[in-house]
């Protein structure tokens, strides 16, 4: 994984300024309290969908069902990533995680986290095809 230009680093928690400073206002912007309360209809739809899929069982596990989905669904959506392919971007981001903010990693699951990561970074929907040819990735 480094030869395709992967370093074993780590996420913004770990950066510090000034690259933490530009990062964080990358991400601050894009949170702005305007732009959350324009996807208040969007959320409330998916809730509303998840939820129409077990109420009629009568009871769930509500992490499993509602509370991990959801969160993924909304930020697929916001990275202009399908809904069909939520709960795939939702296992990209838990690799992330593994990788960015989990500590050491043994070397096997280091590799297979990097490698999701890697395609999930390389073939983002919201990337030009330009784009995704040359870049490496930078979270």
């Amino acid at each position: 994984m480094m030869r395709k230009g992967f370093p074993r680093t780590g996420s913004i928690v770990q950066l510090d300024p000034p690259e933490h400073t530009a990062v964080r206002r990358k991400l601050n912007a894009a949170f702005t309290a305007d732009r959350i309360a324009a996807l208040e209809d969007t959320i409330v739809a998916l809730a509303d969908g998840l939820v129409d899929g077990f109420v009629a069982d009568g009871r769930t596990e509500l992490m499993t069902r509602f509370c991990g989905p959801l969160p993924v669904a909304v930020i697929a959506g916001i990275l202009g990533i399908s809904q069909a392919d939520a709960s795939k971007f939702g296992q990209w981001a838990d690799d992330a995680a593994r990788l960015f903010m989990g500590g050491q990693l043994p070397t096997d699951e280091w590799v297979r986290a990097a490698e999701a990561w890697w395609r999930c970074n390389i073939t983002s929907p919201t990337s030009s095809a330009r784009e995704r040819a040359n870049r490496r990735p930078t979270c």
